[in-house]
């Protein structure tokens, strides 16, 4: 059986950071499959979410890092996961994120199956208006890049460490997106199901919402020179 490990990339969330890794790993321990690591990745300038990742260790096998490599980006913080991880198969969970019921791990194991990468789907949830929307089921576009988002965030994705790429850390916006393509572009399409395994929080302090028009041009047009 190959090992597992789920990456999670963390930060201070405007305060909120430590409720929602809770959450997250709560769901981690109920999983059917145990994982054989969780690797936390901290962009925090604070102890708090290190703190919530002590109170964990003697649940899961936890593997805390403080991550001081261009905080504020998502990308290092997902390449430092990527870099630390010790198994053959990555899972991502972003941190607001957390799995839909105990056999979702198992799931999306599954549907990887011998392929280098899958997405599974996820259900969408508003905390504000506490509610369930949007079940998206994804699949891969040709112009993904560009950031028509067709499969979701990186909480979709499973892949086997051997082999793949890192994230661009230059995007902010665009990262899944760009990762999307090189994924398909190195292994060809994933595997995809449409079982919902992840429910993926909707909310008002999310990073992405703080990211300007003009940031959301600029990252078009490096992705656009990337791949013409």
């Amino acid at each position: 059986m190959s090992t597992v490990s789920i990456c999670i990339p963390t930060y201070g969330m405007k305060g909120s950071g430590d409720f929602y890794l809770q959450k997250n790993l709560s769901s981690i321990f109920l999983q059917s499959r145990v994982p054989d690591e969780v690797i936390i990745s901290d962009h925090s300038n604070d102890d708090i979410i290190e703190n919530v990742a002590k109170r964990w260790e003697k649940f899961l096998n936890i593997k805390y890092y403080r991550n001081k490599n261009k905080v504020g980006t998502i990308s290092a913080n997902l390449n430092n996961c990527i870099e630390k991880s010790n198994c053959e198969i990555i899972d991502f969970m972003l941190q607001d994120d957390y799995y839909f019921n105990s056999y979702s791990l198992q799931h999306r194991l599954n549907v990887l199956g011998d392929k280098n990468w899958s997405v599974t789907s996820t259900i969408h949830f508003s905390p504000e208006e506490n509610r369930f929307f949007w079940h998206l089921i994804p699949k891969y576009s040709e112009n993904i890049y560009l950031g028509g988002n067709t499969i979701g965030s990186p909480s979709l994705l499973t892949m086997k460490k051997e082999g793949a790429p890192l994230f661009d850390e230059s995007l902010l916006m665009l990262t899944d997106c760009d990762y999307y393509k090189q994924l398909y572009d190195k292994f060809g399409l994933p595997n995809t199901d449409k079982e919902i395994t992840s429910v993926s929080c909707i909310w008002e302090g999310q990073s992405q919402n703080s990211i300007s028009k003009e940031k959301m041009e600029e990252e078009i047009k490096i992705v656009e020179a990337k791949y013409k």
